[in-house]
């Protein structure tokens, strides 16, 4: 068993020679903000459910909007100042295809939520009654939209609870996965812009960096993330130390800009088809490899963070590491995008894609490999403050 874990990670080291390296530039003279866990927010969990959602969003920085995959047709509505769930909303099971996926809650009255294969949008009130849906006749990408993307089959990845789709006045941000075209293509458009009133594509932007043609990531590792900022829009990826300034209105980019952890190794390239088709080393490539998880902006505050999870041997105590005490750490931005800071967080203090973004910092879940608690994973949250 020893010689076969030793060949297979010699296998992957080939596959990974060529590196993302870590940027060199130094952090600024004024890195003086820090994040530390403030509060505990213990939320009883629903009857019969799991302990955690499989997708959430925090509306007004108070309100989180969560789907169990125990119940895929039920959006849970907490509240985080008083600590309860306060009620839920039941959508017609026939508007769903698999489960809820996507949230995003422009108001209380104004929830969205995405379905895949078929793509689907679906816009409901705060009792579940549907106001509008865009079918897959209504988002299909014509030639006319663009020629490449569609050429071939894609769907949007919103079920991956860190890729929320952001709405702008009348516009939907879509994260896109554009299945298999790695396999003659080395970049393409990432994310798209959908005008929801007049049901047309008005844009797609946003390559992806580090790709090449035949090679890929394991699947959450090349799936772009989307924020909205202050007066603009930032995309980011898992695997790159950039994140990528658009403006507002054309989706043109205004700026490459270096947001990196100061523990960062040297980002691994992308696998070869032939490798990441192997069950074996694309779990073991998951396992061990350092990435990025979305960068958020807090609105109260006017900064930025992002989640750097640290890289982590493929063995632990003769056992696959489960990841349950893996080192991450939080990347602090002002708001013009200058490093300030950074906090490391051992022992799984921060689950992989377990963080939701609050006007004044984050709250968050542990590391945890059970979803049996009384009391919801999300749990924890973590402040910025000034550093003595």
């Amino acid at each position: 068993m020893r010689f076969l874990t030793f060949v297979t990670l010699l296998f992957l080291a080939g596959s990974c020679i060529n590196t993302q390296k870590v940027i060199d530039i130094p952090y600024s003279e004024n890195s003086s903000y820090c994040m530390q866990a403030k509060h505990t927010i213990n939320i009883e969990t629903p009857s019969c459910n799991y302990s955690r959602y499989h997708s959430v969003y925090v509306f007004e920085g108070r309100y989180l909007y969560g789907v169990n995959i125990k119940s895929p047709n039920v959006i849970d509505v907490c509240d985080l100042m008083h600590k309860n769930k306060n009620f839920s909303i039941t959508i017609d099971p026939s508007c769903i295809t698999d489960r809820i996926s996507g949230l995003y809650v422009k108001s209380k009255d104004s929830i969205y939520f995405c379905q895949s294969s078929p793509n689907v949008v679906v816009l409901v009130d705060s009792i579940g009654r549907i106001k509008d849906c865009w079918k897959e006749k209504d988002i299909k990408i014509e030639c006319s939209d663009d020629d490449l993307l569609a050429k071939y089959p894609y769907t949007f990845t919103t079920f991956l609870g860190q890729c929320t789709p952001q709405v702008i006045a009348n516009v939907m941000l879509i994260p896109l996965d554009p299945s298999g075209m790695y396999n003659e293509l080395k970049q393409v458009n990432r994310v798209g812009a959908y005008d929801l009133n007049k049901r047309v594509w008005l844009k797609f932007f946003s390559k992806q960096p580090n790709m090449k043609k035949g090679c890929s990531y394991p699947y959450d590792l090349e799936q772009p993330y989307i924020a909205k900022g202050n007066n603009c829009i930032i995309i980011s990826y898992p695997m790159d130390h950039y994140i990528y300034i658009f403006d507002m209105d054309n989706y043109k980019e205004k700026a490459k800009i270096p947001c990196y952890s100061q523990y960062a190794n040297d980002i691994p390239s992308p696998m070869r088809n032939e490798q990441i088709n192997s069950c074996q080393l694309n779990w073991n490539f998951r396992v061990q490899t350092p990435f990025y998880g979305p960068l958020y902006y807090h609105k109260e505050i006017d900064m930025y963070t992002r989640i750097f999870y640290h890289s982590q041997p493929l063995v632990q105590d003769g056992k696959i590491n489960d990841g349950e005490n893996r080192t991450s750490s939080i990347v602090i931005m002002d708001n013009n995008f200058n490093i300030v800071g950074e906090t490391i967080f051992e022992n799984g203090q921060i689950g992989v894609y377990s963080s939701l973004a609050l006007p004044d910092g984050l709250l968050v879940s542990p590391q945890m490999n059970v979803d049996t608690l009384k009391v919801l994973n999300y749990s924890n949250k973590i402040q910025i403050f000034k550093c003595n």
